[in-house]
């Protein structure tokens, strides 16, 4: 709930040391925090702590959905990585999902 709270009230820097720490004492992450967080990022054009914080969502099973793989490519997109962003499109579909309007728009 806290990075939550800090994601939608757009400080940013709060909610990646709080991302970082809540693994130090074993707490669960929710999706939906996890996304505002990649938002909030998005928006700051923090690319290296988006690209930081997926990777990190993966490892600690937070399972993804097509909005955090959109919100990803949006944001590597707007960084100018169009390559990773291809892969990434490649990954929504290992994921079982399928890419949509939002998704090659951006």
């Amino acid at each position: 709930m806290l990075i939550l709270a800090y994601a939608r009230n757009l400080q940013i820097r709060a909610a990646c040391e709080t991302f970082r720490r809540s693994h130090d004492y074993g707490y669960k992450l929710s999706l939906n925090s996890c996304n505002s967080l990649l938002s909030g990022l998005v928006k700051e054009n923090e690319t290296g702590e988006m690209e930081y914080v997926y990777k990190e969502m993966i490892k600690r099973r937070v399972m993804p959905n097509l909005i955090t793989f959109n919100i990803y490519i949006n944001g590597l997109c707007k960084a100018g990585k169009l390559n990773k962003a291809e892969d990434v499109i490649e990954d929504i579909k290992a994921w079982g999902f399928s890419p949509n309007v939002v998704t090659y728009n951006t």
